[in-house]
């Protein structure tokens, strides 16, 4: 049998095995497309950064004392906090450390060390440790302290109301009255990343932009038209 399809400018026609060729050409190429889209999402990794607090106010003299936070991890495999300090654009000797522990513990589970060279004017100073794999809704404190020359170091935090509820500052085991303003960031799969950002984005829409899942169909739709495209092409072009 033959089918025969196309415009006045493109016309084609094609018998059964053609037909049979083509349609398994699409499957061939959309099972390649959800492969390689699981081995993206699944032996990937991309950093996801939590705690994100935008305003502060009041500075902590960092030297000669400690610093500590409390926080739950929103992820598996933890493996960095940001830090907000401020060196009143002065250059620094020195250096800073910074323990993990879980909270209820004394004790540490990762250790970094930072050089005060490395403080800049109102800006993040990373924390870089080996990843804590089991992190996600686990409590932990992280301390911070050094020595510096000259001495005007100070790491900022939020004083007029409790901005992070799930944890709290302290200077010398002195409450501070708010939060140290900080991020962490985890090494998450892809595909559990892009979820977070999906479930982000989707924070607070009203009807079904509300839910992830709208924008997960949305992307899987975009992607198996591009693979009808695709096979579709490869067709006339063979034509």
């Amino acid at each position: 049998m033959i089918y025969c399809h196309g415009s006045v400018i493109s016309y084609r026609c094609f018998t059964m095995s053609d037909a049979q060729t083509i349609w398994r050409k699409r499957v061939i190429i959309i099972l390649i497309a959800l492969v390689f889209l699981y081995i993206l999402t699944s032996k990937f990794t991309w950093i996801v950064r939590d705690q994100m607090q935008q305003m502060h106010s009041g500075p902590v003299a960092l030297n000669g004392v400690t610093v500590k936070q409390t926080f739950v991890a929103e992820q598996d495999n933890l493996f960095r906090i940001d830090l907000y300090m401020a060196s009143f654009s002065k250059h620094h000797s020195g250096e800073m450390e910074l323990i993990i522990g879980k909270s209820g513990s004394s004790k540490v589970l990762r250790r970094s060390i930072v050089k005060a060279s490395a403080i800049k004017d109102n800006q993040f100073l990373p924390f870089v440790f080996r990843p804590i794999s089991d992190s996600k809704n686990k409590r932990f404190f992280f301390k911070v302290k050094g020595q510096f020359w000259p001495q005007d170091v100070s790491v900022w935090f939020y004083s007029v109301e409790d901005s992070y509820p799930s944890g709290a500052g302290y200077v010398n085991s002195r409450s501070l009255g708010g939060d140290l303003k900080f991020s962490t960031l985890s090494k998450v799969p892809l595909g559990k990343a892009a979820l977070v950002v999906l479930s982000r984005i989707s924070h607070g829409k009203p009807s079904f932009f509300g839910f992830a899942l709208f924008y997960v169909v949305l992307f899987a739709c975009y992607i198996l038209a591009i693979s009808f495209f695709i096979v579709h092409m490869l067709s006339l072009g063979k034509g």
